[in-house]
């Protein structure tokens, strides 16, 4: 009887152990699973998702169809300005198709009693052209003596 009694205990405890044994290793092997991905590039989700823009290469090439030499990135496209069916010499724009964006470019020679007036032309220009828009001057100076005014008016959305 104690042999039957052991062998009965030795098959229950088989029978519980088991499947004991086998979730065991199938959760082991599913843990192992759950690492760096073996190298490869997993794709994170991001609370917030920021455009792509593809910027111009470094390249720039001097612009000199106005009294003035600067510099443009390389592949913008400059051109003359023309009013009314005239070109004018002193007006140039300077297009970058893949943002959208066009820069306006005036030259206005002026002599130190005449800058004031100048600049206030410019300005009032700007903002009738702005028209309701919030337009934002930034001043911008080199330790050269040089001086400037950038204005930006954001787009209506």
């Amino acid at each position: 009887m104690s042999r039957r009694y052991r062998s009965d205990s030795i098959r229950v405890s088989l029978s519980v152990l088991i499947p004991i044994w086998v979730l065991a290793i199938a959760f082991a092997l599913s843990v192992s699973e759950c690492g760096d991905g073996g190298g490869r590039d997993v794709a994170v989700p991001r609370r917030t998702a920021y455009p792509r823009i593809s910027v111009y290469d470094t390249t720039y090439s001097a612009v000199d169809k106005l009294p003035i030499v600067f510099e443009v990135n390389a592949e913008a496209r400059v051109s003359r300005a023309s009013r009314e069916g005239e070109i004018d010499d002193n007006w140039i724009n300077v297009t970058y198709d893949r943002y959208g964006a066009t820069l306006y470019c005036t030259y206005s020679p002026v002599t130190m009693s005449t800058v004031g007036a100048v600049l206030n032309n410019r300005i009032e220009r700007m903002s009738l052209n702005a028209g309701d828009l919030t337009t934002d001057i930034t001043s911008i100076s080199t330790p050269a003596g040089i001086a400037a005014s950038v204005l930006m008016t954001p787009a209506a959305k």
